[in-house]
């Protein structure tokens, strides 16, 4: 055999940040010769094999079946965390090729090669003639026995041996043996510790993940027993950057027809990267640094000429759970224990407050009355305002009622539970008409329109929506220009579906409005004003003919020339988009709020009839199917309630970025109660579906909440990309320090990956008997933090494209947050003394397992489960809009 010159045997080391790394040289991979047999000894045809004893047998087959297990005729060797199982699992593509899914250990584990070579045939699968049969064992490259032992079983086989850079794997490998396994590791060194000693029998020694880099001490012995050209060595690393040059080789190797390619399959792509990446930190650490760059947290090719680096702000750390959760961490400080706190005098001004509000919705306001004349007296708006309904927020010094957020929320459950029609009107005046007064307004114009407003002696309105904006606030065409004298803003343009706008008298009105810009030129911006109907130029359109909340008013509202003073700006010049955003993100829990009440409305209704009616001589509330239903509404309302509170809660104690946990609370509460409310009629029979019951009315009212501020697709997209631009950010953070060079950056990251994917955060913040339910949240935490960055690496800048993708991982999120709500809810309650706990706690576990299920299902079609779908979804919907109609033939053609 033809020497290496640089001593094959023997590890060559450079020099990194003062540690030693080991590494292989690429001439020792490639510039192997040929050797000798093993032995003299008569070699097996093909078709047969040596048994242990060393006897040969001829192949067993099933020609009846055409299909038979056989030993393999190639085996892929290599080490832990190395890549051997995203290789078969690309092998597996090709249609001749047939994989052993498990691994054997037949040569490496005594107790296993003692069963001799027909046991070792029977765990192959079954194959047709032409294929081949694939087994993949890592072990058997670093084990002192397989060389020979499959030499002596079949010196003719084929070996593929797939390698990546040994101090990336052996960072990977000391990630999975310290954290997947902490409980036989009580204290967990450091890696530099472990790793970079200077003494290298220590190593040896001590360490397995190291001893198993040292690659080209393991491949010396199979090159005792087989010739180069049986094995091929495969780039691991390569395999993850361009899969399909790997496995051509493979093919070729093989000699079988290349059949894996770009045209294959997409989604093979995506699962080849995927498990690639999945399994190795540090590795997806490092591919980033090589191929991925971020620009202001979104993906950014190179560009194609170097420009002057302005300097990168650090990403901005949050304790918010659901920013955290896209970067596949679990931060739990907002959300263990459960915040909801309310103190003796809140709990009894909110007594005071419920009991007047209950008694004047059931005794005074006449919900059927309302629907039936799509409207409600102004009288009755009048009594409801003495209860403090319309400045609940508002602290008492302006004549409000000094309600914080959460008791905002029960009595917004309490309305919803009632009249939602009423509770739009309640909500469109204070939760967005004048909140902007509230969170942006100066003193002064706190002092002259709060009181008003809060005492219900005047209405408010949020006009945002326009006819060519839509869910688009950026693009709308109201514009205020400054008057020559710059006392005033002239407004002129028009809002649509506006919530209180036939009657309203105080409006938060958002126009573009001309800025200038640093170097002097100029561009419109979105500013947000005070619009009094007093000023002049304000009108309303009649009131539009709806679906649902007939008694609340909406209506399309015009400004002609209307003069705004310059102090009725609310906030800064250019400003008015994140005052629009920040509004509607303050009171998006008032949704979910009313949608609690809803639910639980149709729920007592449900109860009432399933316990009462009888068909076939048993009790609805005896069949499993109407048992199921019921069990699915209760649980969609338990969640749905955890959410709103601890929302509110949070809100309640400062703190400010929860925009996220907002929009989910707003999506779920409106998709959850639409599906309650469905149920509920369902369950009723044709008596639901009389307008008598009234379930009827609930259902039209709750349609429109999944499009009130912010219709929940785009929801979905402001969940999924705000969040993806957030681990964007803290991504390019970490590339560009690892890029650098900075070891201890990398270090930090793989041990936060690998604590983050371990799970353990929860174990000391739930119940102990809801450890099991954590342990389902902890895995669907880490796989959503490893889809992120999978579609982040893949997809770059053009992830704001594909809303496929983004949705799903969007509705993953709902889930797992959702998940922890009720964790942390239930723990609570178990940690209490009140309340029926054995059945809350089986509320929560149910909730869990389901909703683990449902993101763990849709992250998988995010990262490509589903992708083949995506042609035809795209093609059928062109089609059909090309055509203006439908395309396909009706079946009887007349």
């Amino acid at each position: 055999m033809p020497e290496c010159p640089q001593q094959p045997t023997s590890i060559h080391s450079t020099q990194c940040d003062n540690f030693e790394i080991w590494t292989l040289c690429d001439i020792c991979l490639i510039g192997f010769g040929t050797v000798g047999s093993y032995k003299d000894q008569e070699t097996p045809l093909p078709g047969q094999y040596y048994d242990s004893d060393g006897l040969i047998h001829s192949q067993q087959t099933s020609a009846e079946r055409g299909r038979y297990q056989r030993m393999p005729d190639c085996l892929i060797i290599g080490v832990r965390k190395g890549g051997t199982r995203a290789l078969l699992d690309a092998m597996a593509l090709h249609p001749m090729i047939r994989v052993a899914r498990k691994e054997v250990h037949f040569f490496d584990y005594n107790d296993a090669y003692r069963k001799g070579t027909e046991w070792y045939r029977e765990q192959m699968p079954f194959a047709e003639a032409q294929q081949l049969t694939v087994e993949k064992t890592p072990g058997y490259f670093t084990s002192e026995l397989a060389p020979e032992r499959v030499y002596k079983t079949n010196p003719n086989i084929k070996i593929i041996l797939i390698l990546r850079d040994p101090v990336v794997r052996t960072i990977s490998d000391f990630t999975q043996v310290y954290y997947t396994k902490k409980e036989r590791h009580k204290t967990v060194p450091k890696f530099e510790n472990v790793a970079f000693l200077s003494n290298s029998t220590a190593i040896n020694t001590l360490y397995k993940p190291v001893r198993n880099s040292l690659y080209a001490e393991h491949l010396k012995r199979w090159l005792k027993y087989f010739n180069l050209s049986q094995i091929l060595i495969l780039d691991g690393d390569r395999f993850i950057t361009d899969p399909f040059s790997e496995l051509q080789k493979v093919e070729t190797f093989l000699n079988l027809p290349h059949q894996i390619d770009m045209s294959h399959h997409v989604i093979d792509v995506l699962n080849i990267k995927s498990i690639m990446l999945s399994r190795s930190s540090a590795a997806r650490i490092l591919y980033q640094a090589r191929s991925f760059s971020l620009t202001a947290g979104r993906c950014a090719a190179p560009a194609a000429a170097k420009k002057p680096e302005k300097k990168a702000s650090l990403p901005q750390d949050t304790d918010s759970f659901c920013m955290n959760l896209f970067r596949g961490k679990a931060n739990l400080k907002q959300v263990f224990p459960y915040p909801v706190d309310l103190n003796d005098e809140r709990r009894e001004t909110l007594n005071m407050i419920l009991g007047g509000t209950e008694k004047f919705l059931e005794e005074v306001n006449d919900v059927v009355k309302n629907d039936e004349n799509a409207s409600i007296p102004k009288e009755v708006l009048a009594q409801f305002a003495e209860y403090g309904a319309f400045g609940a927020l508002v602290p008492e010094e302006y004549e409000g009622a000094g309600l914080n957020n959460t008791q905002m929320a029960r009595l917004a459950e309490v309305v919803g539970s009632h009249d939602l029609g009423l509770g739009v009107v309640m909500g469109a005046h204070q939760s967005i008409g004048y909140k902007g007064v509230l969170l942006y307004g100066n003193e002064e114009q706190k002092q002259k329109y709060l009181p008003d407003l809060a005492t219900g002696r005047k209405f408010a309105a949020f006009c945002l929506t326009e006819p060519s904006s839509g869910s688009d606030a950026n693009s709308i065409r109201s514009r205020a220009v400054l008057s020559p004298d710059g006392k005033h803003y002239i407004l002129n343009g028009s809002k649509i579906w506006i919530s209180n706008g036939g009657f309203a008298e105080v409006f938060t009105v958002f126009a573009q409005t001309p800025v200038e810009l640093p170097d002097g030129s100029v561009k419109d911006k979105v500013s947000a004003f005070v619009v009094e109907r007093g000023f002049g130029g304000v009108t309303s359109g009649p009131p539009e003919k709806k679906m649902g909340i007939k008694g609340s008013n909406t209506a399309e509202v015009y400004f002609e020339n209307v003069k705004i003073p310059v102090e009725n700006m609310l906030g800064a010049k250019g400003e008015g988009f994140k005052v629009a955003m920040n509004i509607l993100n303050n009171g998006r829990f008032g949704i979910p709020a009313a949608m609690t009440g809803a639910m639980k409305h149709c729920i007592q209704k449900t109860i009432e009839h399933i316990t009462t009616r009888t068909q076939f001589g048993r009790k609805l509330e005896e069949f499993g199917n109407v048992q199921e239903k019921l069990t699915d509404m209760i649980v969609r309302h338990y969640a749905t309630e955890s959410i709103v509170y601890m929302l509110a809660a949070n809100m309640d104690r400062g703190i400010q970025e929860y925009q996220l946990e907002a929009a989910i609370g707003k999506v779920m509460g409106s998709e959850n109660a639409w599906i309650v409310c469905d149920n509920a009629i369902q369950l009723h029979g044709g008596m639901g579906f009389m307008k008598e019951c009234g379930l009827e009315r609930v259902l039209r009212d709750i349609r429109i909440f999944r499009i009130f501020e912010g219709a929940n697709d785009v929801m979905r997209l402001f969940i999924g990309l705000t969040g993806m631009q957030h681990a964007g950010k803290h991504l390019q953070h970490t590339v560009k320090q690892v890029s650098s060079g900075n070891v201890s950056a990398l270090f930090g990251e793989v041990m936060r990956r690998a604590s983050r994917s371990t799970g353990g955060d929860f174990s000391s913040v739930v119940h102990p008997s809801l450890k099991s339910s954590a342990a389902l949240a902890d895995a669907a935490i880490a796989h959503f933090g490893k889809t992120v960055e999978t579609l982040l690496t893949k997809h770059r800048k053009n992830i704001i494209d594909r809303q496929y993708e983004v949705s799903r991982v969007a509705q993953a999120a709902i889930d797992i947050y959702s998940m922890i709500a009720v964790l942390s809810r239930c723990t609570r309650t178990l940690n209490s003394a009140g309340g029926d706990q054995n059945h809350e706690q089986q509320i929560a576990e149910l909730f869990v397992r389901q909703a683990s299920r449902r993101a763990i299902e849709q992250l998988k079609e995010a990262d490509g489960a589903t992708l083949d779908d995506l042609p035809y979804i795209t093609s059928i919907a062109k089609d059909v809009c090309k055509n203006h109609a439908l395309n396909q033939v009706h079946p009887i053609d007349v």
